[in-house]
């Protein structure tokens, strides 16, 4: 999503231009150098720059212009004032050049940086409640905005400033992403496989998803264990259903949120220490 932060950041990284172009040669023709420009090449230069292998100069090239071609040219000056004006006007072109430069570039990073914090929460958001639903991955949200760079590296920066990032966007992203992860890698399953009917009921009660109506698959088991004090009250006085379900517990473990994991192992504890003495 395009914040007021990304549009402050990229019009101070400008500069104020037009309090010293006029009329805008230099300011359309800096648009032009950099409006193509991919967040990969932006970072590659900073890297490059930071580095000690070369300049602002040498990234951006400043664009030659005769300061006598604009209508603000004083036209009345001779001699060595015309010449020592030409000098005036390119040291001055120059410096503010490299100092818009400069700050475009780095700004720019900043906003890969922060686009790709967002995509990394939305992923990791997704693929926790993917993963609810069984999916069975080693796909991680960190490993699916490698994925995204790799399939997005011709992606300018504008492009970059302007994307919303939405939900709908993030799953039909994280679709494709898995699509390419399964070739590499090998199948992703939807299906929680191996679970018995009791344990594909656990998960769904635990992680507080919507009621199973009756006649629909698992409700006998959902009615079983649907609240704390129903799963707690299952095994009554047999130590042997005590274990099965601590067994069935500790086996759904990897599909329930954070939240949900947590309740399920103060559970386990409660169980378990029931039968303790």
């Amino acid at each position: 999503m395009e914040t007021s932060e990304d549009n402050e950041q990229f019009k101070s990284s400008l500069g104020d231009w037009q309090n010293w172009l006029k009329p805008p040669y230099l300011y359309t023709a800096f648009n032009k150098a950099t409006a193509e420009l991919s967040w990969t090449q932006v970072l590659r230069a900073v890297k490059w720059v930071e580095e000690g292998n070369g300049t602002w100069e040498m990234v951006l090239p400043i664009p030659d212009i005769d300061p006598s071609e604009t209508e603000y040219w004083d036209l009345t000056l001779q001699g060595e004032l015309h010449r020592q004006a030409i000098e005036n006007f390119k040291e001055n072109r120059k410096q503010k050049w490299l100092t818009n430069t400069k700050n475009f570039f780095l700004n720019s990073r900043q906003l890969i940086k922060r686009r790709r914090k967002q995509l990394k929460q939305l992923f990791d958001n997704e693929l926790e409640e993917r993963k609810v639903r069984g999916l069975k991955t080693s796909l991680t949200a960190k490993k699916a905005v490698i994925e995204w760079n790799e399939q997005n590296r011709d992606i300018t920066i504008t492009e970059l400033k302007n994307l919303h990032i939405t939900t709908p966007m993030v799953n039909s992203l994280l679709d494709e992403i898995i699509k390419n992860w399964v070739k590499k890698y090998g199948r992703i399953s939807n299906r929680q496989d191996g679970l018995t009917d009791r344990e594909r009921a656990l998960i769904h009660c635990y992680n507080l998803q919507p009621p199973i109506k009756k006649g629909e698959k698992l409700y006998n088991d959902y009615c079983d264990y649907a609240t704390p004090i129903k799963r707690l009250a299952y095994s009554n006085d047999s130590s042997k259903k005590a274990n099965s379900l601590i067994k069935s517990i500790e086996k759904i473990l990897p599909y329930l949120n954070e939240k949900a994991k947590l309740q399920a192992e103060s559970e386990i504890i409660t169980i378990r220490a029931k039968f303790s003495n």
